[in-house]
């Protein structure tokens, strides 16, 4: 082979890798950029259909009957009448007789078969949300388990006491350990103090981690780190409103 035809061999080599390598740029350029907007609109797109179904199962849970009883079809309304409605039942069940109800109504449907399984899980969340939950606990903490290497993200409740904090010579503290995605349930580790790292992030941000497999990841701030564990990390804190709904469920 000459070396003219070996030249324009190479062009024509090259000429097809440079089609070759553009039409993966484009198609890279196009493939993140779709993606991007994706990720960037499929949240919002979730965050308005879920309330969308809500408003629309609220109106439509009285609305149909408000129009049937007085013939009249106001938009919106039948979400105030719901709303109006569980505030009646809220002060309904906040007095002794309606929580007598309630107590028989909870051992009724924890009799019935996978409905109780659904009744037991669904009040375990609800009682968690309204009790503000987040609150119950004093900080996020970061620990190594269930060996040297690892680490878990736990939730300080209170320091230990009584015969489990005499049995031991380490200043222990009571760490709730939820499981991933459902962080109603979890485990108790009884850690010593000096092996907890505390977090900077706060406790609902620390909870959003644990609940997303470590998706969801707040930002950071480098000089906020090495931050003690505060003093009054087992106090119990004073009793709040929220309290008075949690006694309720």
């Amino acid at each position: 082979m000459s070396l003219k035809s070996r030249w324009l061999h190479f062009q024509v080599k090259w000429s097809k890798l440079s089609r070759e390598n553009v039409k993966q740029k484009i198609w890279n350029y196009v493939r993140v950029r779709f993606l991007t907007g994706v990720a960037t609109l499929l949240p919002l797109f979730l965050t308005i259909w879920t309330f969308t179904v809500v408003l629309k199962f609220f109106d439509g849970f009285l609305g149909p009957y408000i129009y049937a009883r007085f013939g009249v079809t106001i938009p919106g309304l039948g979400i105030l009448a719901t709303i109006l409605l569980i505030f009646v039942w809220g002060v309904f069940t906040s007095n002794i007789v309606g929580r007598r109800i309630l107590s028989w109504q909870d051992a009724l449907i924890r009799r019935i078969p996978f409905a109780g399984i659904i009744y037991s899980g669904t009040q375990q969340l609800i009682s968690a949300l309204a009790s503000g939950r987040q609150n119950e606990f004093r900080g996020a903490v970061l620990f190594e388990y269930p060996r040297r290497g690892l680490y878990v993200i736990g939730f300080v409740t209170k320091e230990s006491s009584g015969e489990l904090q005499a049995k031991t010579e380490d200043r222990l503290t009571n760490v709730f350990v939820p499981t991933t995605p459902n962080p109603t349930s979890g485990f108790l580790i009884l850690v010593p103090q000096t092996d907890l790292i505390p977090l900077e992030m706060s406790v609902e941000d620390a909870m959003k981690v644990v609940i997303s497999g470590g998706i969801v990841m707040p930002d950071y701030k480098p000089n906020q780190a090495n931050q003690k564990l505060p003093e009054n990390i087992g106090e119990t804190p004073p009793p709040t409103e929220e309290d008075q709904i949690q006694e309720t469920i």
